[in-house]
């Protein structure tokens, strides 16, 4: 049917199935075929520059992406892929870790979109990037204002509950944050958030000055419920406890470990001189 009016849409939702089959490169390449075919396009332009924003965002061309995101705000105000183009953006932005612009964008789903899925989500990626701008005061506000509007959300709870731990923790709340810290553990069956969890309150606990609490707490997390950078956290804080305590050879040999493994600057340079200062305690002054 060469003169059906539904030709259009056909090639969209071929496009669509390669997406759907994580055939991306036949789904970018079927897009721009009707993107360069004014006639296909004529009305469902705002489908097609959306589609193709969204396979460069399964690549992680962010910046692509969102350039299309863009122009569906821009140049269709009426599309009912807007919604969707205006959260997809603030996630390119923070991808990018521009928090501030992606901030104001979730914040305009918000506002445009209340009655919508996204406007939720949205609430809670506002979190993310106040949390990532490290304005803890702001972020402890919104995460209470959040806690009494999803205080149902069992899903979410967890999640509102940890940010606030962090939030603390950061103020040097310290008790407040290991209070935080156990509401997240009690709400969550993930493993790997209990585990950040008692990560958290590990340091706390070290941080205090609490040092049985804080190895009886590193002694509960399983190293496999840990990502690498978290990994190199709770080294660290084993390194610090050993040192706290007096015990400079065990705090040296952590540091050695840490330093085999890790390759955050930041980490290593702490590695470095923890090593140093335990060296120093040891009397082996040459290699301090």
């Amino acid at each position: 049917y060469p003169a059906s009016s539904n030709i259009p849409k056909a090639h969209l939702l071929i496009g669509e199935c390669y997406f759907h089959q994580n055939r991306f490169l036949d789904a970018l390449s079927k897009f721009e075929e009707i993107l360069n075919q004014p006639k296909l396009t004529k009305d469902i332009k705002d489908a097609v520059l959306y589609w193709i924003a969204e396979v460069h965002f399964k690549g992680n061309d962010f910046t692509k992406a969102q350039n299309y995101y863009q122009k569906i705000i821009e140049e269709f105000p009426n599309s009912p892929y807007l919604p969707d183009a205006y959260y997809s953006l603030g996630w390119c932005l923070f991808e990018s870790k521009n928090f501030v612009k992606a901030q104001e964008v979730f914040e305009a789903v918000e506002q445009k979109f209340p009655k919508q899925a996204i406007a939720q989500d949205s609430s809670f990626k506002i979190i993310e990037c106040i949390y990532n701008l490290k304005d803890y005061h702001k972020l402890k506000d919104r995460i209470k204002t959040c806690l009494k509007l999803y205080a149902k959300d069992t899903a979410r709870i967890p999640y509102l509950y940890f940010y606030l731990a962090e939030a603390d923790y950061y103020l040097n709340n310290f008790q407040e944050a290991i209070d935080g810290y156990s509401k997240t553990i009690v709400n969550t069956n993930d493993d790997k958030v209990k585990a950040l969890s008692k990560l958290g309150i590990g340091w706390s606990y070290l941080k205090l000055k609490q040092y049985q609490q804080t190895q009886d707490t590193f002694l509960e997390i399983k190293p496999e419920s840990l990502e690498k950078r978290s990994l190199d956290v709770l080294l660290l804080g084993n390194a610090i406890l050993y040192f706290e305590t007096s015990k400079f050879n065990e705090a040296k040999n952590v540091y050695n470990e840490l330093l085999s493994v890790t390759v955050d600057p930041i980490v290593l340079s702490q590695a470095y001189l923890g090593k140093a200062d335990a060296l120093y305690n040891l009397a082996e002054y040459k290699e301090a």
